[in-house]
């Protein structure tokens, strides 16, 4: 059994749905492990008490022999479900989304650890604008869809089925209204945890009846100089769906391409 994360988001603007990620929470063998940004590094909410209150809730929710859903009866934490049940307990800016597998061994003693590796890789605390840095491939990404004129929802809720279950994914780049006509995931190379909720986001799309072709991954080609681990993670995705270098002299024309594929059906 795999061990599954988490990630506890605050949206400011709940219209926009442009969500923070504001901690991380580890469920493995009926244990839980979270960690969440400090009130005084989270100077993006707009009402400090309310978060303390919040972060206050999850733990207590996940601090007993049983965890309550928002509707319905608690569930042992010894039952894989109890982590479902957790993802429940989420309203207006405050958001809990399922983030996948970590896919490295785990044992009960690894988890405060596994939990303080993806906080320091997702929750970021200060705003950088480094070339290798998540924000910067973030904005490298939203420039190529700028320049195709492609117009698409950021992070927009998608009900999907995966291992038989229905859950909700928040793809980077949604295109169409309603269900979707085409997703696009940027994974971030040189972070093995980006790689695997990429996978993630694609593959639970895809079993809900998305095509391979209207699925793309996006990742920068400068992150696979010299490290084999990032190469791995690149074969790993084009498993999956096709792949676009944003970086490339054709990634504007190959994401024109993709949204027009809903014109062409």
């Amino acid at each position: 059994m795999n061990a599954r994360f988490i990630l506890a988001k605050y949206a400011p603007d709940v219209a926009r749905m442009e969500p923070r990620n504001v901690g991380v929470i580890l469920w493995y063998k009926g244990e839980f492990a979270s960690k969440f940004l400090a009130t005084a590094d989270a100077a993006f909410v707009h009402d400090a008490n309310t978060y303390r209150r919040w972060v206050a809730f999850w733990r207590d929710r996940m601090s007993g022999e049983t965890v309550r859903p928002n509707r319905g009866k608690p569930v042992p934490k010894s039952d894989a479900a109890s982590f479902d049940a957790l993802i429940t307990n989420q309203k207006g800016n405050y958001l809990l989304v399922d983030a996948g597998d970590v896919l490295s061994r785990m044992t009960p003693r690894k988890m405060d650890a596994a939990v303080a590796k993806l906080f320091a890789e997702l929750v970021a605390t200060k705003e950088t604008s480094s070339p290798k840095s998540g924000r910067h491939f973030a904005r490298q990404c939203d420039d190529v869809f700028q320049s195709a004129n492609v117009q698409f929802k950021p992070h927009y809720a998608v009900e999907a089925r995966w291992r038989g279950e229905v859950t909700t994914v928040h793809p980077d780049y949604y295109i169409g209204n309603g269900k979707p006509d085409a997703i696009a995931q940027r994974a971030r190379l040189s972070s093995e945890v980006s790689v695997h909720h990429a996978a993630l986001t694609v593959d639970a799309i895809q079993q809900s009846g998305l095509t391979v072709n209207r699925c793309r991954v996006l990742y920068r080609g400068s992150d696979l100089e010299g490290d084999g681990h990032a190469e791995q993670g690149l074969r790993l995705l084009k498993q999956l769906c096709p792949a676009i270098d944003v970086e490339s002299p054709t990634a504007i024309e190959e994401v024109a391409e993709l949204a027009a594929l809903n014109v062409r059906r």
